[in-house]
């Protein structure tokens, strides 16, 4: 298997961008914009699968971790025979999580990465640069799945070090809700309910507290976060949108080429509705006009995956 870094000296490349709804559409958009900008390859395809088999259920419904890791295990692997990556970006925290526990990751024929360690990393960097200094409180946000695994909050301290104030949070069903209509009421009174939990016990002496958005639907709301956390706290707010670092890290200014020619896929086994085409197009559209353009004329594969009998 090539190093991930390698791969991206290639003069044209092949990158698959997975999430387990429609939040990596924001990755795909950004890395389109970061490509084209730095002039990272010849040519670049970007191809963005979604990687829920169904709507009648979700990942964060299954019983186990098992349950999940050998569901996105076949996954990984139909798309790999499809598409032929050269890489694969695992743009949701969520199976992120479950990917080492996945059957594909014991030995995967293409360099794989998650978005926790661009999230952790992210998050650290923020703290360190804090004026506020060790006054820092760090507030983690994302699925029931992501929070319940830990890994984002022992990631931080491990990198920080003791003494701050780290909390993490879930937001149950925010992410579905985003996906429908990031405008609807519903998604302010979910962040306004969800973040208020979340403040107790910040000490009253934090300065600035760091947000981090570890799920990638929460990008598209990124200035609904802070504006509820400004309004509930008081103090400075900084946001972290791991979707920008995974992103930027695949897009080296290299500048190869005068001209960069991009292609930009949105394939799904499962109907994309209307609803959230409208819901999502005009935020990605603001980054990437093709992703958006994409994701209203998306790929319907009835048979994208087979998952144990299910098509």
């Amino acid at each position: 298997m090539a190093d991930a870094k390698e791969t991206l000296k290639k003069k044209e490349i092949r990158i698959v961008v997975t999430d387990s709804g429609l939040g990596g559409l924001a990755v795909t958009a950004l890395a389109d914009s970061f490509i084209w900008k730095n002039r990272s390859y010849e040519k670049a395809e970007l191809i963005f699968v979604n990687a829920l088999p169904s709507k009648e259920f979700r990942y964060n419904d299954l019983p186990d971790e098992q349950s999940k890791a050998e569901l996105f295990s076949s996954v990984l692997t139909s798309i790999t025979k499809r598409y032929n990556p050269d890489l694969i970006l695992i743009a949701c925290n969520t199976l992120s999580v479950v990917y080492p526990k996945t059957a594909f990751a014991a030995n995967p024929p293409v360099p794989v990465l998650g978005i926790v360690e661009f999230g952790v990393n992210a998050i650290t960097e923020a703290v360190k640069n804090s004026s506020a200094g060790i006054n820092t409180a760090v507030l983690i946000t994302g699925t029931e799945t992501t929070i319940s695994s830990d890994i984002h909050k022992q990631k931080t301290i491990e990198s920080l070090g003791e003494g701050y104030f780290i909390a993490a949070q879930a937001l149950p069903e925010l992410e579905t809700e985003i996906q429908n209509d990031h405008t609807s009421p519903v998604v302010e009174g979910m962040i306004e309910m969800y973040l208020d939990e979340s403040l107790i016990g910040i000490p009253d002496k934090t300065g600035k507290i760091v947000v981090g958005l570890c799920c990638s639907h929460y990008g598209y709301v990124e200035g609904m976060f802070r504006s509820v956390m400004e309004k509930q706290t008081g103090k400075e707010i900084s946001i972290v949108n791991p979707n920008i670092s995974m992103a930027a890290w695949v897009a080296p200014a290299a500048e190869r080429s005068i001209q960069t020619n991009i292609l930009i896929r949105v394939v799904s086994q499962v109907e994309i509705t209307r609803e959230e085409i409208k819901s999502l197009a005009p935020l990605l559209r603001k980054d990437s006009p093709f992703t958006a353009e994409a994701l209203e004329n998306y790929e319907f594969v009835k048979e994208l995956f087979t998952v144990q009998g299910r098509n």
